[in-house]
C-alpha cells in the first residue's frame, strides 16, 4: 500500500489511492481530500515506487456547476431520407411477396 501526503498549505491529509492494472492500462477511482473540496486520482505510478502521478480534480459541487453546453440543429430535407427509407422497404417487400 502507498501512502501519499497531500497539503494545502495549510492542511497536509495522507491518502492511500489504488489503481488496478488492467490490460488496457490502468484504473483507479477518485478520493476527495479536504473535506471534499478536492479529488485526487492516482493514474501511474514508477516501477521503483518512488514517483506517483497524480489528477487533482475539482469537487462533485463544482463539477455539478458547470452548465451543460448543447447545439441544435435543423436538417430542413430530412423527410426525403425518410421517404427513401419507406420506398426501399416498400419496394422490398413488394419484391419477397412476387
Amino acid at each position: 500500500m502507498i501512502i501519499i501526503e497531500v497539503t494545502d498549505g495549510l492542511t497536509t491529509e495522507k491518502i492511500e489511492p489504488l489503481i488496478t492494472v488492467t490490460a488496457d492500462g490502468g484504473n483507479s477511482q477518485a478520493i476527495e481530500i479536504f473535506d471534499g473540496r478536492r479529488r485526487v486520482r492516482l493514474t501511474g505510478i514508477s516501477g521503483d515506487l518512488q514517483k506517483a502521478r497524480l489528477e487533482i480534480l475539482p469537487s462533485l459541487n463544482e463539477i455539478s456547476n458547470i452548465p451543460i453546453t448543447t447545439t441544435i440543429s435543423t436538417k430542413p430535407f430530412i423527410w426525403l431520407l425518410w421517404l427513401s427509407v419507406t420506398a426501399i422497404c416498400a419496394g422490398s417487400f413488394l419484391a419477397v411477396k412476387k
